[in-house]
């Protein structure tokens, strides 16, 4: 199920379909053991810079924190490999607090209505977007484009398995999350207070 999405999220939802946006959210993909952006990150950036060079997004906004330490945040080395890709560093921003998916949304989105960028697109691995994509509408954001970065192009095979089981546990921890996010909103919880009950 899991790799049928990736092939189905690339072949419809590519860069090079991708409809034009005011922000692209590009979604923290994990650290390798030494804290280098790994494959996936490197991809996500990637996918991300080619809607900037294409003009179909006007800014990148890059989320993703590094859990239990002082290093650099995944969203700085996402921004960092974006520069040395050839990004204008003033089209960038970093939000570098978010451990989840849902926080890498709710807090991007938060930087990117600050700045009156309204139109948005999301970027992430294709077996990962429509996960992403419910939490955006969670978020009242029904329209935001999905664009598909080929994450299980990894040829580890140890890699795609351990993404293949998390995106397929993840998932079901996600259900969970719009059933109490919901729940919460019905109660007339404000956000704020539903996110730090529900990362």
């Amino acid at each position: 199920m899991v790799v049928a999405q990736e092939q189905r999220m690339l072949a419809c939802n590519g860069p090079e379909r991708a409809a034009a946006v005011d922000a692209v959210i590009v979604l923290g993909g994990g650290m390798d053991p030494d804290e280098r952006l790994n494959f996936l990150g490197r991809q996500r950036v990637e996918t991300a810079l080619a809607l900037l060079a294409e003009g179909k997004a006007r800014v990148a906004i890059f989320t993703g924190a590094i859990r239990e330490t002082d290093a650099v945040s995944e969203a700085e080395l996402m921004r960092r490999h974006a520069i040395s890709l050839g990004a204008a560093p003033e089209r960038l921003r970093v939000e570098p607090a978010a451990l989840t998916t849902l926080e890498n949304l709710r807090f991007a989105l938060a930087i990117a209505r600050a700045e009156g960028l309204s139109r948005i697109a999301i970027v992430s691995d294709g077996f990962h977007l429509t996960r992403a994509g419910m939490l955006a509408r969670l978020l009242d954001v029904p329209d935001a484009v999905l664009v598909a970065s080929p994450g299980l192009a990894d040829d580890r095979r140890s890699t795609r398995a351990a993404l293949i089981w998390r995106e397929t546990l993840a998932w079901w921890l996600n259900v969970a999350k719009a059933v109490g996010w919901t729940g919460l909103g019905w109660l007339g919880v404000p956000e704020a207070e539903r996110g730090r009950w529900i990362p």
